[in-house]
């Protein structure tokens, strides 16, 4: 982590915990921006992750398959039926 592109892959990751917590926020309080930044911070996650995926933590390749199933419920066909269940 600690050359440059460690710290590349590290602001990565911060932007994509940005985005899944504004995101979280946003389905919570219903603001703008829903489903739009769980696309983009599981992509942004994923890319950090999967490049270091023999060194990061366990928690870390929990919240890769966490991040696998969001874009598989938001980007696939029944991603109107995933909105529903949520009642957005």
């Amino acid at each position: 982590m600690k050359s440059p592109i460690g710290k590349l892959f590290g602001l990565s990751w911060l932007l994509a915990a940005l985005a899944l917590t504004t995101s979280g926020l946003s389905l919570l309080f219903n603001w703008g921006g829903w489903p739009h930044l769980p696309i983009i911070g599981s992509i942004s996650s994923l890319i950090a992750i999967i490049p270091w995926w023999n060194t990061v933590m366990p928690g870390a390749k929990a919240g890769a398959v966490f991040d696998a199933l969001t874009l598989i419920a938001l980007l696939l066909p029944w991603r109107d039926q995933v909105m529903a269940a949520l009642g957005v």
